[in-house]
């Protein structure tokens, strides 16, 4: 399987969700509102749904490799398809004579 090539978009995508993360973890440490056992909790549920989001990007990561793959399977198919149809025509001469 080949897998796609990171593009910078891509790669700044996931740099995002990582700062997004920590940022998130730090306005909850710094309440002064919330007691610790609901921080912690809080904390918790943030870390679960970046694990969530860091395992549905690897699966759309493979998603996108299994398809390059089968597109370029089908390319294969066709380009093998196209050159046995050719082959006979290759064989024959302008007037539609086969040659020696």
């Amino acid at each position: 399987m080949t897998k796609p090539v990171e593009t910078p978009y891509r790669a700044e995508m996931k740099n995002i969700g990582y700062k997004v993360a920590m940022q998130s973890i730090r306005k909850i440490v710094r309440d002064p509102k919330t007691n610790d056992v609901a921080k912690l909790n809080i904390i918790m549920a943030i870390v679960h749904e970046f694990e969530d989001d860091l395992e549905a990007a690897e699966l759309a990561e493979e998603r996108r490799a299994i398809e390059a793959d089968e597109a370029e399977m089908r390319k294969q198919k066709v380009d093998d398809l196209f050159d046995g149809m050719k082959e006979p025509l290759d064989r024959m001469s302008i007037h539609g004579k086969e040659e020696k």
